[in-house]
């Protein structure tokens, strides 16, 4: 597949269609291939929740557009800030195993290339950050949005890889 102007507008614009406020493209082989491989178009007030990846690291290369990426430690209080820019350093970054981040796109028509390592799997639990200051009630519904909008993505993107428990959430 040849990546050029037309499929990154036409991302973009299913992105801007969508009640979230983003869109992916699945890069993969096929649904058996061990690997995430993904065009992730992202426009401003997308919300992406405090998380972290178990399994994987991260890597992304922004093709369009800025995007701050916000990383922070396991208090929940900020450490650093990235903005990559397609037309500026930095351009790419690799978001390590188990480091707590979020985003937030900064222009529209935004596009992270993004690969983690093996296939996909929903976030657990103790992948998405809640800050200790909510009310346990506020936070597990925070937590089950959260889950749900990971497994809905599931479901749209990756059918074959729907969780078990889509359903239930």
């Amino acid at each position: 597949m040849v990546i050029n102007h037309q499929i990154l507008e036409k991302l973009i614009d299913q992105a801007k269609a969508s009640p979230r406020l983003r869109m992916i493209l699945d890069l993969r082989n096929s649904a058996e291939d061990g690997s995430q491989r993904m065009l992730n178009a992202l426009e401003p007030g997308t919300v992406m929740p405090i998380h972290r990846h178990h399994a994987s690291s991260e890597t992304v290369v922004i093709l369009r557009g800025r995007i701050r990426w916000i990383f922070y430690d396991d208090n929940g209080q900020e450490t650093e800030r990235v903005v990559l820019d397609a037309n500026g350093e930095p351009r790419m970054l690799n978001v390590e195993k188990d480091r707590w981040h979020s985003l937030e796109c900064l222009e529209s028509g935004s596009v992270l290339y993004e690969s983690k390592d093996g296939p996909y799997h929903p976030l657990e639990e103790d992948e998405i950050m809640v800050k200790q200051k909510m009310g346990s009630m506020k936070s597990k519904k925070i937590i089950a949005l959260a889950k749900g909008v990971w497994a809905f993505c599931s479901y749209l993107f990756i059918p074959q890889r729907r969780p078990k428990d889509y359903y239930n959430l």
